[in-house]
């Protein structure tokens, strides 16, 4: 249901296998291929949620790419093409079921799951 408020995220990054440097800045990007939000994420050594994490310009239903760059913006590990998981107690408005169609492009049924 839309109660007129954007959307938000959360996120909680795993990063001790990475063996990154702890100053490595943490960036997570919201996109849908027509648009796109940055969120600085603190740093490797310490990530810190953003107070501000609402979907003001992307559609409901974006994925997600999570970088970590040095201090001359090069790229030292990423994350692509991230699918938020469905929280408990909250009713998704777009259900995604994953099936072999075989010959077919794509299909689309409007019934719950």
């Amino acid at each position: 249901m839309d109660d007129g408020n954007p959307p938000t995220f959360s996120a909680n990054l795993d990063l001790d296998d990475l063996r990154l440097p702890g100053d490595a800045r943490l960036v997570i990007v919201a996109m849908d291929g027509r648009a796109a939000m940055r969120f600085d994420w603190g740093t490797a050594g310490a990530p810190t949620q953003p107070a501000d994490r609402r979907l003001t310009e992307v559609p409901v239903n974006p994925t997600f790419r999570v970088m970590a760059l040095d201090a001359d913006q090069k790229i030292l590990a990423l994350a692509n093409s991230i699918r938020p998981k469905r929280v408990a107690g909250r009713e998704s408005l777009l259900w995604l079921q994953e099936e072999d169609l075989g010959q077919e492009v794509w299909r689309l049924d409007f019934s719950q799951p």
